[in-house]
């Protein structure tokens, strides 16, 4: 994998990351609504889980 693609990978996985962090606390503190929240949560899920896998080692268990 050429490392401008691994970078890109890279951003939008922090970005999945952000948003299934942030919402967390915007929802606490009552700046968004639950379905705002639950949204925020499923697009940073799917961001996370659509990127993270072409770019993080596997570690081997045993």
């Amino acid at each position: 994998m050429s490392p401008v693609i691994k970078r890109i990978l890279q951003f939008i996985s922090i970005c999945g990351i952000v948003l299934t962090v942030a919402p967390s606390f915007a929802f606490f503190a009552g700046l968004i609504n639950r379905s705002t929240y639950l949204d925020a949560m499923l697009l940073g899920t799917v961001m996370w889980f659509g990127t993270a896998v072409f770019w993080v080692k596997g570690v081997e268990l045993g």
